[in-house]
């Protein structure tokens, strides 16, 4: 009965938990998260699509999308990064609508009711999962050296913002210092160039935080690790795939499940 058989999920992020859902709609339901934080604060993340499991209870957000400045986003792009070569057709966006991710991961989780377990996760560890789980979802990256030279960082500043009912995104096209602000359900975050740095003054009076970005021309690896084949690599980092988004994970997972089901069907 796959019900009993565990499925262990290595990280507690957007991704894992879209991972989970797709899961728990085949028909498993034990499932135990090994973490070594609490479920993060998702800061400007755009959800636009949920699993079925929970479509009749979230209630979507329209998003607007704008530009200060006449500059085409494909030039802005590349004008900000100049060491990015690739056109960027992943930030081509349309009219839609948003979840928060917030309530998304608190939803799933109440009804997985998942065992979690805060350890630091350890690499030698993983090959115990895989041996004692049907499958195991990592998360996080394995070291490579190569691969760790198209990762950047970049600042980010978050202040409180007391919405309208609407998201949105402003690019701008004006500045130098920054390049987009997301107004996302509570916050508003400005994301500066990767060679901003604030002044000692901006870190001591307002919210600052440092993200670690990937190059989009990255070599990327499979779902499914080559040596381990119940060992799935779930999210943009366990991946090295910056063109991942965290509601790809579901539909990755999904076409999995199906195709070991027919597999195992014949």
């Amino acid at each position: 009965m796959i019900e009993n058989e565990r499925i262990t999920v290595l990280g507690a992020g957007l991704s894992a938990t879209f991972a989970v859902a797709a899961f728990y709609e085949h028909g498993y339901r034990n499932f135990l998260i090994v973490t070594d934080r609490v479920f993060p604060q998702f800061y400007g993340i755009l959800i636009e699509h949920v699993p079925k499991m929970v479509e009749r209870y979230l209630t979507p957000y329209p998003l607007e999308i704008s530009f200060l400045g006449e500059e085409s986003y494909e030039k802005y792009y590349l004008k900000r990064f100049k060491r990015i070569p690739q056109k960027f057709s992943r930030f081509t966006f349309r009219e839609t609508q948003i979840y928060h991710p917030i309530h998304l991961q608190s939803l799933i989780m109440s009804l997985v009711k998942p065992k979690i377990i805060f350890t630091k996760i350890k690499f030698e560890d993983i090959e115990f999962y895989t041996q004692t789980s049907k499958y195991v979802i990592q998360t996080f990256p394995n070291p490579d050296q190569e691969r760790e030279k198209f990762v950047f960082r970049a600042w980010t500043r978050i202040e409180p913002w007391k919405p309208d009912g609407k998201v949105y995104i402003l690019h701008n096209t004006t500045d130098d210092s920054w390049y987009r602000e997301i107004g996302n359900l509570g916050f508003k975050l400005r994301e500066f160039v990767a060679e901003y740095e604030p002044t000692t003054e901006q870190l001591a009076t307002e919210q600052w935080i440092k993200l670690k970005f990937l190059q989009p021309d990255i070599p990327s690896i499979d779902l499914q690790d080559s040596r381990q084949k119940n060992l799935l690599l779930v999210g943009r980092w366990a991946r090295w795939n910056p063109n991942l988004f965290a509601e790809t994970a579901y539909f990755e997972i999904k076409k999995f499940l199906e195709e070991e089901k027919t597999h195992e069907d014949r």
